[in-house]
């Protein structure tokens, strides 16, 4: 009952903040229409085919962890395929529900029901293969933030953000084994949190230690991957839909964005991410009419892309399943 609450209230606060939006910037649905129809199909299959590209990256980085943490892993029928499936189904139910903590849920649920993966190891693999996702764009966002505020320029952002990425990119590659040892030695006290940590550290302690500079190093370049595929995907929608916005205000604005995601307060950021696009590409100089539009189209564009994956994947499970079956034998995904 208390879930179904939070879930109804995080969506009705997410009417409200794109609602109060579309008001305030005067964007009416025949405005919302004319842009998407910009953009067209060819467009929104390659728009989709970057959808696919970020999401395989991830699937990719969660495989890579749940095989160093669980060697067993690599054994279980399917390949990579349910890793890609699972993170596009769980970030399709992420843009209705909180989305980090649904991509992890599904994923933890999904690899049970269907290879008898534990849960734990999923949501264990899951969390630590999202680290470097948000330590890249969190090396751009102070840059970002001085950009937008008028102190530096478009130099010096990319200067400085360079910089951050080549400083604590390898900083906490050194540090974060060290600080996963917490989980070792007896737990203090005896509340609520202590037994939490102590259950934590139980159960998830044998596992994270195994987070070596191997494995965080090939996490921390995927994760520039993937933020590159994503920087590319939304200057793409930018130029497609044919908005009035130069690709180095979407690139300084992106990390911001993408931190801003993070609030758990709507699904997938839902109204939160739009205010924080329409007012840092008004801040640097976009009219804010035409950065809502963006923000908005930027929105449809990626639900009815992580829609239409996510279809795809599964009509496909059986003629994967049936393929691999023929190849190696192995039991369907």
């Amino acid at each position: 009952m208390k879930q179904g609450v939070l879930i109804a209230a995080s969506l009705g606060l997410a009417v409200l903040l794109l609602g109060a939006l579309v008001i305030v910037a005067e964007i009416d649905t025949d405005i919302l229409i004319a842009a998407l129809s910009r953009v067209g199909w060819g467009n929104f299959l390659l728009i989709a085919l970057s959808t696919t590209c970020i999401l395989l990256l991830s699937a990719v980085k969660w495989k890579i962890v749940a095989e160093r943490f669980w060697p067993e892993s690599a054994h279980r029928p399917g390949g990579l395929f349910p890793y890609f499936f699972y993170t596009s189904l769980g970030t399709a139910v992420g843009q209705f529900l909180p989305l980090h903590a649904s991509t992890i849920a599904v994923r933890g649920v999904g690899m049970r029901l269907n290879n008898r993966t534990p849960i734990m190891q999923s949501m264990v693999s899951s969390f630590v293969e999202q680290i470097f996702d948000v330590l890249v764009p969190l090396a751009f966002a102070v840059p970002a933030l001085l950009m937008v505020l008028g102190h530096i320029g478009l130099p010096a952002f990319w200067a400085s953000s360079v910089t951050l990425l080549a400083v604590c990119g390898p900083l906490v590659i050194v540090l974060l084994p060290r600080l996963l040892r917490v989980t070792d030695g007896p737990t203090s006290g005896s509340g609520r949190l202590a037994r939490r940590v102590a259950w934590l550290r139980e159960r998830c302690g044998p596992y994270v230690r195994k987070a070596d500079a191997r494995l965080l190093w090939q996490l921390y370049a995927l994760s520039l991957i993937r933020f590159a595929v994503v920087a590319a995907a939304t200057v793409f929608i930018a130029w497609a839909g044919e908005f009035d916005i130069a690709p180095a205000s979407i690139l300084v604005g992106l990390p911001l964005v993408m931190l801003s995601n993070l609030l758990v307060l709507t699904p997938a950021g839902a109204g939160i991410v739009e205010w924080t696009w329409s007012g840092l590409l008004f801040g640097l100089g976009v009219g804010f009419a035409a950065a809502t539009e963006f923000a908005l189209a930027s929105r449809l564009l990626g639900i009815g892309t992580m829609l239409l994956l996510t279809v795809v994947l599964y009509l496909l499970r059986p003629l994967i399943s049936v393929t691999r079956g023929l190849i190696r034998g192995t039991p369907a995904v």
